[in-house]
Parts: C-alpha cells; structure tokens; sequence
C-alpha cells in the first residue's frame, strides 16, 4: 500500500462528451493492502482504467520472478453509473520466464465490506505474444451502481478486517475476557510497520496443560495469502462454540496456538508474496548450524519471532502433536482446496520415520477431506499424490524446520486454498466455505488423534460477521 492518491485526467477525445461536463474518475490506493501496479504506468480515463501489476515494493531484482507478483485491490470514485467502465489488469513478462495465465474472476464492493463476484460475462482474458515477450491483460466491464467501488484480485482480508474480527468477537461474546478460554497477546511488533504479530491461545482452562497436546497454526506468511485468513477466523470461531461438543473434546484435550497473520507489514503494504523488506517468508527459515532449533541472525525478523515463541513452549507442559500451515495459491479456476504431504511409501524407499509422517499426514488429510464434503458429487480437498518427494527436507521451509527437529513426531502439513470456483462450480469459492473448512480441519484433528466425533458440524453457533463477505 502506497500513501498516495492519483486524481486521474480525462483524455481529451471527441466522443467523450463526459470531458466537457468535467466528469473524473479517481484511482485511489491509500488504505491497507490495496495495489495499483506501477503508479508511472496506470491510465485513467472517464471510460477505463489500465494498471500494470508491480513487484512487490517495486523492487526491480524481482523483474525475473513474474509469479511473485499477482494481488492488486483499489478502489475507484467518480465511477460513471449511466455505461460499463472497464478495469484492465496487464502483466508484462518474458517469453521464456512466464508468469500467471491462468483465467480468474475478480470480486467488488461497494461498502468494503460485502464483496460481489463480477459475472462470467463481465470478465475476460487476452494474451499478446511478440518475439520474446507476453503481456497478460485481465479486462472486467461493467456498469457499477455507485460511484464508489472497490475492486480487488480476490477476496481482501487485511490488517484492519483482522481487528474487526476481534473487536466483534469479544464483542458478541464478552466472557471470553475473563474466562480463560481465549487469550490473544502481541508476540511483538513488525519491523517495518510497527504491527502486533498476534497470537491466539485457546484451550480449556479448567485441565492441566501437562495432560493436553499442542497444536500450532499459522497465516498469511505469504502477504496476499487472504483465504487462509477466512480458515483461521473458521478456526476460532469453531473453536470457541460453546454449543460444539466437538470443540470441547478439542479444548480439553489440546491447546491450539493460532498465528493468524504473521506477515503484517507485507499484508499492510500491499504485496503479493514478500515482507516489506522484500524477504519471503515462507522459505528464510535458517537455521542455526550448530543447532537447528534456533535460527540463524539472518533469518528475517518475524520468522525469529515465531520460532522464538514455539522454543518457550517447548519448555511448558504438553508436546507438540501438529504444525498446519495456512496457504493460498494461484491456480487453473477448478483446482480444490489441497495439502502438501511429504515424502511418501516405505516401498518407494522412505526410512521408517519419513514413511510414518507420510501415513500421518495422509491420514489427516483423509478425515478432512471427509468432513469438508462434496459439492454435487466431487470432494472439495483434492486427491492426494502419488508421491510427497523429499525435497522439503534440504530447503528452509516452515516444515524443514520442523521436520530436522522433531521428524514424525509432529506432523508438519500446508494447507492451501484456492481462489476461483475451487470445486463449487459452477459457483465460487466464498469466505463462508473457507471458514468451514477450518471446521474441517478441526474435526480431522480429533480423529487424527483418535479422539470421536460427536457433532460433526462444520458451521459453529458463533458466527462473527466479517468485512469480506459474498
């Protein structure tokens, strides 16, 4: 998020009539998470607008890396309401190092708080391809209500919507301050932004913590990364349904640590993937060469935070049993929700303990594939592959990190949701069907660990309205 306004000019060309009744068409950008591109290259006028998408934090070394850029949100004033006006999103990349292509439906607001998808009708897609280069154009068309409208790649989920959530939630439920069932604190503060990286606790109170196992959460590592946000908010809300017999058996027999989005100053600014120091930090995992618990000084600022936590829980009551990680990711518009489990069968040469985190996180995966259902007659988690590889173990990844320290004994697992019809079609993946999909995983949680199912439910009784709704 740039703090700027761009007032646009109309181009003075005959058929546009609306130039001499001083019509204008504002682009603005200064607001949490929102993106126009390059601010040199955008083009406004009474009939359209053209962006063209930017690295993130405008930093030319990633003009090689075209997949790490794919989130803009913005919103328009002086929107003609009489015709269609029409947003062009343009991506410029080379011919031998392509970046996304695939076909999406963007989503718009009037209020920034419910969101509409655009209609098939109103999107299209155009590729242009000369000798060494392709520029992807992503064209909406259509005639707004109001003259006010924010239009965004996907459903936006920022640092203010984060704050809306619990404010309504403690709201809606003011027990929750002093029952001890929810405790939110400030692990610390952003490096560039000075934002809370907030944790959430919630177990029951009322059991000893040496009788439980841990389960660790965590968000929006990867900045534009908002559909895990609606699965974290899924998550609590589940949670702390007091009607759910099953989010009680979870309480009394765990403690669920929630990082609910840990790169707050990439999701302030605006960015697709990176902080805003232009560090990723999904793989700057480093660890320490002496010690693989702890991480190296060069590893980025909000990756020492959290490791710094899960180290002091280490030393409390109740072992670590799980580690998911909350993704989202570009896809082709039918891909479903899915997970990536590593390594794979003894028979394709795994060792012992590389095969039993294999069969576990298969396990899982299974149960939450059960209880997030069909839609028609298809199941909304994808089919699990033949094969996890073992590549995660070499990298510098979350799970590395957690495998090289305890191996089996935590299953380490990403979750990652989609964005377009992610098995609902012909309808949409919505921020409703995120959230029960943190019911979901819920519920794969208990029959992982052995533990029965009651309820079955995937939609709490507590249901805290949220900015980005359809």
């Amino acid at each position: 998020m740039l703090s700027r306004q761009i007032l646009c000019l109309i181009l003075s060309l005959p058929l546009q009539t609306s130039c001499k009744t001083n019509e204008s068409v504002q682009l603005v950008d200064s607001f949490s998470a929102s993106n126009i591109g390059k601010p040199s290259a955008a083009q406004v006028t009474s009939y359209q607008t053209q962006i063209l998408l930017n690295n993130d934090n405008s930093d030319t070394s990633l003009d090689h890396m075209p997949k790490w850029r794919n989130w803009w949100y913005m919103k328009f004033e002086g929107i003609p309401t009489n015709r269609n006006y029409r947003l062009v999103i343009n991506d410029l990349f080379e011919k031998q190092n392509p970046g996304w292509q695939h076909p999406y439906t963007p989503v718009y607001s009037y209020d920034k708080r419910h969101w509409k998808r655009f209609e098939p009708n109103e999107v299209s897609q155009q590729q242009d391809t000369t000798n060494t280069q392709i520029k992807f154009s992503v064209t909406m068309s259509k005639t707004f209500t109001q003259k006010s409208v924010w239009i965004a790649r996907f459903y936006p989920y920022t640092n203010d919507d984060l704050n809306l959530f619990y404010k309504r939630l403690l709201s809606q439920n003011p027990n929750l301050k002093t029952n001890g069932y929810f405790v939110k604190s400030a692990l610390a503060w952003s490096p560039t932004h000075n934002l809370p990286i907030d944790m959430i606790t919630i177990t029951n109170p009322a059991i000893a913590p040496n009788h439980k196992k841990r389960i660790w959460i965590q968000a929006r590592s990867r900045a534009s990364d908002s559909g895990s946000s609606f699965v974290a908010e899924g998550i609590i809300s589940w949670l702390l349904d007091e009607t759910n017999n099953d989010a009680s058996n979870i309480l009394d027999n765990f403690i669920i640590h929630i990082v609910p989005m840990q790169n707050v100053d990439g999701v302030f600014d605006g960015n697709y993937l990176l902080n805003s120091r232009t560090q990723n930090l999904d793989n700057l995992w480093y660890p320490q060469g002496s010690n693989p618990l702890f991480l190296s000084d060069g590893a980025p600022k909000e990756n020492l935070i959290i490791n710094s936590k899960i180290r002091e829980l280490l030393d409390q009551p109740g072992k670590f049993n799980m580690a998911i990680n909350l993704h989202s990711a570009q896809t082709q518009q039918q891909t479903r929700a899915f997970f990536y489990p590593h390594f794979g069968k003894k028979s394709h040469r795994y060792t012992s303990q590389q095969t039993n985190l294999w069969n576990n996180s298969i396990r899982f995966v299974n149960s939450v594939r059960e209880h997030y259902g069909k839609f028609g007659s298809q199941y909304l988690i994808e089919p699990n592959p033949r094969d996890g590889g073992k590549g995660f173990s070499y990298n510098s990844s979350l799970e590395s990190w957690w495998w090289k320290n305890f191996h089996d004994q935590v299953t380490a697992i990403t979750l990652n949701t989609t964005n377009d019809h992610a098995g609902f079609q012909p309808e949409y993946v919505t921020p409703d069907r995120l959230r029960k999909l943190g019911g979901a995983l819920m519920l794969g949680i208990l029959e992982y660990n052995h533990l029965p199912t009651i309820d079955n439910s995937l939609e709490p009784a507590l249901t805290v309205t949220n900015s980005a709704n359809d």
